[in-house]
C-alpha cells in the first residue's frame, strides 16, 4: 500500500513514476466504532471491480503522453 521503495528506486534511476491507487474502504483504522460498521470483503471486491476500468482508461490516455518522450517533470533531479 506504500509506494516508498519503487519511487526512490526510480528516483535514483532517473525514471518517471507514478502510483495509481483504488480506494476500496472508509473503515480502515475505525474498528470498534459503533457508527460505522466494518466493510466486508465482497463490498471491497465490488468497489475494487467498478474502479478498474477508470484505471484501465487512465493508463491508455497516459501511455500516448508517455510516448512523445517530453522529460519536463524533474524525475531525474535528485533532491
Amino acid at each position: 500500500m506504500t509506494q516508498y521503495p519503487e519511487v526512490t528506486l526510480a528516483r535514483e534511476k532517473g525514471m518517471c513514476y507514478l502510483g495509481i491507487g483504488i480506494i476500496t474502504d472508509y473503515d480502515s483504522g475505525f474498528e470498534g466504532r459503533d457508527d460505522i460498521k466494518p466493510v466486508t470483503n465482497s463490498e471491497v471486491l465490488k468497489i475494487f471491480e467498478k474502479n478498474v476500468k477508470t484505471v484501465k482508461d487512465l493508463i491508455h490516455a497516459s501511455v500516448p503522453e508517455l510516448e512523445k518522450g517530453q522529460k519536463t517533470c524533474g524525475c531525474g533531479k535528485l533532491a
